[in-house]
């Protein structure tokens, strides 16, 4: 995303926490298989509140992750850079959730299909 300008208007502080975001990834300077991995990650998350089989989806993510923290501590001279890349799935987690707020005070209708797969009632 190069330009920021083309962001959807909105929440002002939702933007800017989106931009914010967007900034402290640029600076990771992280490569093309280390955002795959960090996307299967984020894709195979356990804790989505309509999940049924917690633990089927948390074995799933595990080999991931350890991926993704093997491929870290062999590719990147940065100390902590996986520390670093966790911290911003806090980061985005807390982005979804302020997003999912933002949508429901809008009264934005999904199409069932995007409700359950974003989570949103």
């Amino acid at each position: 995303m190069k330009n920021l300008a083309s962001l959807p208007r909105g929440k002002p502080e939702l933007i800017e926490s989106f931009k914010e975001f967007y900034f402290k990834m640029q600076e990771l300077n992280l490569d093309d298989n280390t955002y795959a991995l960090l996307v299967a990650v984020v894709l195979l998350s356990p804790d989505r509140p309509l999940i049924k089989n917690y633990h089927v989806i948390e074995k799933a993510q595990e080999p991931y992750i350890n991926t993704l923290q093997t491929y870290c501590s062999l590719n990147y001279s940065k100390p902590n850079i996986f520390a670093k890349i966790t911290a911003r799935l806090t980061e985005l987690r807390s982005l979804g959730e302020m997003h999912e707020a933002y949508m429901k005070t809008r009264n934005f209708k999904l199409t069932p299909l995007l409700a359950e797969l974003w989570d949103i009632q």
